[in-house]
């Protein structure tokens, strides 16, 4: 077997949920159909995995399998199961499982579907439950045979759209860590939801989603996974329009700084729509992201001062609303001390760090990361470049501990610009290396798409000139594509701590070649 057939067997093997007669049904379909098209087609397992050769009637298909079991069950037992069928991963919250079978004892009323070893009981404390994924779609067939998939599916988004308004709260109360968990655990599930509800224009579910776990989202996932149901519904006439408002503002948070041009957009949209009366946590969510979302596409170049003052004047705005909310300030801090840097505050920077710093001193981990990394930078511009390499390491490790993936690559990033300056080029490379794996899993650019300029520096000094040239060249070409002269000026700056200037990439591929 070569490495692409290695890797459809094992997809083969997860998909069956690695049950025997999953994996035996599969094989039998390859007496017709190339290993390729057997693992591209598991999607619909209940149709395809049968036999006609040997074995028992309820041993011949999945299908048959499982109506076996089925039939096994009394009326309430089937009903249950079938309801279940309108979770789109085979992950079952305890939670969700009490929204939609409308009952409080989930652990009494999935007890005989254990049993029967259609349904496993959790395995950890945290209350969920689970199927394989040829059961889960055999309910779901027979819940569409029901007549009440709209309905239960409906019934589970609804679930959904609570859980990210919970992880939205979790994050204004300034439990990052409990907020993350939420969303990061039920990634799939969120953008399946999303996805179903926009194909069928539930637009106040898709904005709820996007409303709710958009300000994390990005840290741990494919910011497209978002995007691209509520791009598509931001349109339709919405039963909430503050709801819409916090969508758009999410929307606009979403798009990364390779996509600045879309989500300069619909920032323009977001301030024109945003006039008249909000309520508080619609305030809270504009002004933030007004605050906000140019730095984050923009990375503030060369920003004037009247324009800093009013991200910092949208900044407290939030900050107020949050307050007026009952909602710690303190986690407001972080995106001020970034704003404050660019403004040349560096008092009021400090400040706001170590205010950040002594808050999540207690319990908040990942907090601190955050403080951290941005404090790594300063430390690093005021010469103490040892200090600097610790505080962005610790950052790194209390961000990955919490699941951030996104921040975690934030604080490698910074840990490679200070190690390149100070010629630790070995380490510069190691934490490139754990920027790519984090955003490999979240479906973020590497850094030689994102941060070439950094790349050609640390592949210089380690000698390695075939890798510096491609991303000098990748460098050098988006300068010259840069669409306008704002992203220019920044592509030219770099990021603090890379050594990425035009004349010193120049002349070194002229030493190159």
């Amino acid at each position: 077997l070569d490495a692409e057939a290695v890797g459809q067997v094992s997809t083969i093997g997860r998909r069956v949920s690695g049950l025997p007669l999953g994996i035996e049904l599969a094989a039998a379909q390859m007496r017709t159909l190339p290993l390729r098209e057997v693992a591209a087609r598991l999607d619909d397992q209940v149709t395809l995995l049968e036999t006609k050769r040997g074995a028992v009637p309820h041993q011949r298909s999945i299908v048959a399998a499982l109506d076996w079991s089925y039939a096994l069950l009394d009326m309430a037992d089937r009903e249950r199961l079938r309801r279940l069928g309108a979770f789109p991963t085979g992950r079952l919250p305890a939670a969700a499982v009490t929204h939609v079978l409308e009952t409080e004892e989930p652990t009494s009323v999935l007890s005989a579907l254990v049993d029967a070893s259609l349904v496993s009981p959790p395995s950890t404390d945290h209350e969920v439950y689970s199927m394989l994924e040829p059961v889960r779609q055999y309910a779901a067939m027979r819940l569409e045979e029901s007549g009440e998939a709209e309905t239960m599916r409906l019934r589970y988004a609804e679930w959904i759209v609570k859980l990210c308004d919970a992880a939205q709260v979790a994050t204004l109360e300034g439990d990052l860590w409990a907020a993350t968990d939420m969303v990061r655990s039920n990634v799939p599930s969120i953008a399946a939801t999303a996805a179903w509800a926009a194909d069928r224009a539930f637009v106040d579910i898709v904005n709820g989603i996007v409303a709710g776990a958009g300000r994390l989202w990005p840290r741990f996932a494919d910011p497209a996974l978002l995007i691209a149901p509520g791009l598509r519904v931001i349109n339709e006439p919405a039963g909430d329009e503050m709801l819409r408002l916090r969508a758009l503002a999410r929307l606009a948070f979403l798009h990364t700084p390779l996509h600045a041009r879309e989500a300069q957009s619909l920032l323009e949209r977001l301030e024109g729509e945003a006039a008249g009366d909000m309520d508080l946590l619609t305030r809270h969510v504009v002004y933030a992201a007004r605050a906000s979302v140019p730095y984050r596409i923009q990375r503030g170049a060369d920003a004037d001062q009247a324009t800093l003052r009013s991200w910092l004047e949208l900044d407290e705005q939030a900050a107020d609303a949050a307050v007026a909310m009952g909602y710690p300030v303190e986690p407001m801090l972080y995106n001020r001390a970034i704003t404050l840097t660019q403004a040349g505050d560096l008092h009021g920077e400090r400040e706001c760090l170590e205010r950040l710093l002594a808050w999540a001193a207690e319990e908040r981990p990942m907090w601190r990361g955050m403080a951290l990394h941005v404090l790594a930078k300063r430390q690093h511009l005021e010469g103490q470049a040892e200090l600097g390499i610790v505080s962005a390491q610790e950052a790194a490790r209390l961000l990955i501990d919490g699941g951030d993936l996104d921040f975690a690559a934030e604080a490698e990033y910074v840990l490679a610009g200070i190690c390149a300056v100070e010629e630790r080029f070995d380490e510069a490379a190691e934490a490139l290396g754990r920027v790519s794996d984090y955003h490999r899993q979240i479906g973020l650019p590497p850094p030689i798409e994102e941060a070439p300029d950094l790349v050609a520096v640390v592949a210089a000094g380690l000698g390695h000139w075939d890798e510096f040239l491609i991303a000098a060249t990748s460098f050098l070409q988006r300068i010259v594509s840069a669409q306008d002269a704002t992203m220019r000026e920044y592509l030219l700056r770099g990021e603090p701590g890379a050594t990425s200037h035009l004349a010193q990439m120049l002349s070194l591929i002229h030493i190159s070649e």
